[in-house]
């Protein structure tokens, strides 16, 4: 379906969520015109009965045969037609069309309910009236049919309508905008069955709406006068400088207008600091976002850019506001990276799945690890604005914010994010243009990944490509798979600037779409992914001695030979994957792939814990969603 639409609107603003809206209601629409069309069948049907019997009655009667029709159409002198033989066939034939026609009402002013649901048509007091306006019509339409069918008089009918109009009026109304405000805001996230809402397939699609949302959401980021949520990410030099993202409920603001204070200083709390006095300020920037107007709250992103700060060295901030009880302000630490000995969590296609919470509970919270990647469809919102909270959760669950029982503390863990088609709402290489505004993508508004000339970005300013230095020991790399940017061009002559201009001993690169995949591919434009990535990625690893590439998108698990000059070759890349962390396959449908390539291929949830030593080597081993092992590779590097 959404390949459909791709053809019919191709180049228009069409993700996935509006594919969903406009499949779904074309589908219904076109089952309310089939039924309409049996409804004239049936029409025809009864016509031909009727003039059967009219023929048959003036024969027996002797009256005189005029036009067939004369006695259907004056329906002023109805005559009573003792033909038993057709009784129970117009009986049936009558009540279809009857019926038929209902159900071609009910199916339009569905359609009209999808599209108000997917916000196709915006939910307001002046829709509303439109959708009263067209069911009172189709009352007065069927009302219409049905005194043709069954011989009442039409003036009598209406009379009736306009003596219960008092009563079929406010019942009306209240149908319409009682639905209206309990469907507006619909929201689908595959794989996302372990989150409230309400899940409608084997997937795991969750559907809530802004009205289910109100209820059940409200602890997630609450009016009490604290960020909702602290992360951070990483600029271009991500050895010393950061960015700390915050999330605010702006009615704990006056009039919802935040001013936020960021404060930081070098070192623990309370055991380097007796108090604030000597805390520096920070910047902080409000993103161009806004939560959807079909929300119960209106959320706020904040974000302050920390340079400068020295390698492997703990910092500790607070965020404060005037509104706010600050005497009590959570403090938060964040340790910067000592690249002689990091450690990485690798995913990807994660979502709030059971399988993925099962991961990160039973394999990755004890990781202790400094940074977290993930190389997309990280939380299945499909760029949907009303489907943010699905980040909300995500962020809850990954192992980003580390209490420290006996400080009270939280140390905050980078994330690193590369796009995937789910966080977009695209394939790849389709013709869908990325709308970007107040609300969407949210992926971008949320996470930024590169400054600004030098600053924080605003959405205009944040890319789908971006590469994080850790002085001469780490670089890495992440990539967009043709789903914002074709994958040559403008992202491969970045590529190749930024791997010939780096010293580090260690490269990785992280993107959605393989390679080298494990598993075959039954995609036109998954196949184009692989042949554009060996055309013009490949051979740019295999030029600078990239050290490995993540690569997801296959849900299954996968570890390559290195490879080099697409062969096996013991200088080559080493490519892991293969997004299996919170989505698995159907049981035995990976048809294997590049089989001499690889060296494991399985069907198991996984994620990989990668110990990083630039002087000795890096070791990588991948646990499953129950803690149990399922693979590792020591890569040794040269000195």
């Amino acid at each position: 379906m959404y390949r459909v639409f791709e053809i019919l609107f191709g180049g228009k603003h069409l993700n996935y969520a509006d594919s969903k809206a406009h499949g779904y209601s074309l589908v219904t629409f076109i089952v309310s015109m089939i039924l309409a069309t049996l409804s004239v069948i049936l029409n025809v049907v009864l016509v031909r009965i009727k003039q059967n019997e009219l023929r048959s009655y003036r024969r027996r009667e002797g009256v005189p045969l005029r036009s067939e029709m004369d006695g259907i159409q004056n329906n002023k002198t109805r005559v009573v037609i003792p033909d038993y033989e057709n009784a129970f066939l117009k009986i049936a034939t009558t009540t279809g069309i009857y019926g038929l026609e209902i159900a071609t009402c009910l199916s339009l002013t569905i359609v009209w309910d999808m599209l108000v649901a997917w916000d196709v048509i915006l939910a307001s007091t002046e829709t509303g009236v439109i959708k009263t306006l067209l069911i009172l019509f189709l009352i007065i339409f069927v009302s219409f049919r049905h005194s043709m069918i069954f011989g009442s008089n039409f003036y009598k009918t209406m009379m009736s309508l306009v003596k219960w109009s008092p009563l079929i009026v406010p019942v009306v109304i209240g149908y319409v905008f009682a639905l209206m405000s309990v469907t507006k805001g619909l929201c689908g996230c595959d794989f996302s069955e372990d989150i409230p809402g309400v899940v409608v397939n084997g997937d795991g699609m969750n559907l809530s709406t802004a009205f289910m949302r109100r209820y059940y959401d409200q602890d997630v980021c609450p009016v009490d006068k604290t960020p909702c949520f602290v992360y951070s990410t990483l600029p271009e030099n991500a050895l010393n400088d950061v960015f700390i993202n915050f999330h605010v409920n702006l009615d704990s603001c006056s009039y919802q207008i935040c001013n936020p204070k960021f404060e930081y200083a070098e070192g623990s709390f309370p055991n380097d600091h007796e108090d604030f006095s000597n805390w520096e300020d920070v910047r902080v920037v409000q993103a161009d976002y806004r939560s959807p107007v079909t929300e119960f709250s209106q959320r706020g992103m904040f974000t302050a850019l920390v340079k400068g700060m020295k390698a492997d060295t703990t910092y500790s901030f607070r965020i404060t506001e005037p509104n706010w009880n600050n005497e009590n302000a959570q403090i938060y630490t964040y340790k910067t990276f000592n690249t002689k000995d990091m450690t990485i969590i690798n995913g990807g296609d994660v979502g709030n799945s059971v399988l993925a919470h099962e991961v990160i509970e039973n394999s990755l919270r004890e990781a202790n690890a400094d940074l977290v990647m993930i190389g997309g469809d990280i939380a299945y919102d499909q760029n949907d604005p009303k489907c943010f909270r699905a980040w909300d959760y995500l962020l809850r669950s990954l192992p980003i914010s580390v209490l420290d029982n006996s400080t009270n503390t939280i140390r905050v863990v980078p994330v690193l994010f590369s796009t995937g088609n789910h966080d977009l709402g695209a394939t790849s290489y389709s013709p869908v243009v990325l709308r970007e505004n107040e609300h969407e993508p949210v992926f971008k508004h949320f996470f930024p990944q590169n400054t600004a000339n030098g600053e924080v970005p605003m959405l205009k300013d944040k890319k789908v490509y971006f590469s994080q230095s850790f002085g001469d020991d780490l670089l890495i790399v992440n990539l967009d798979a043709a789903y914002a940017l074709d994958m040559k061009g403008e992202q491969t002559q970045w590529l190749e600037k930024v791997l010939s201009e780096s010293n580090a001993k260690v490269k990785l690169a992280q993107y959605h779409g393989p390679l080298y995949s494990a598993c075959r591919q039954d995609k036109w434009n998954d196949h184009q992914v692989e042949n554009d990535g060996k055309r013009h990625w490949a051979p740019l690893f295999d030029k600078y001695n990239m050290t490995i590439s993540f690569e997801n998108h296959s849900h299954a698990f996968k570890r390559s030979k290195r490879i080099k000059g697409e062969k096996a070759n013991p200088d080559g890349t080493l490519y892991l994957g293969e997004g299996s962390w919170g989505v698995l396959r159907s049981p035995g449908s990976c048809e294997k792939d590049n089989v001499e390539l690889m060296d494991v291929i399985l069907e198991v949830s996984a994620a990989w814990i990668v110990r990083i030593q630039p002087d000795e080597g890096i070791d990588s081993k991948a646990f499953d969603n129950k803690g149990n092992f399922v693979d590792s590779y020591y890569l040794k590097l040269d000195d």
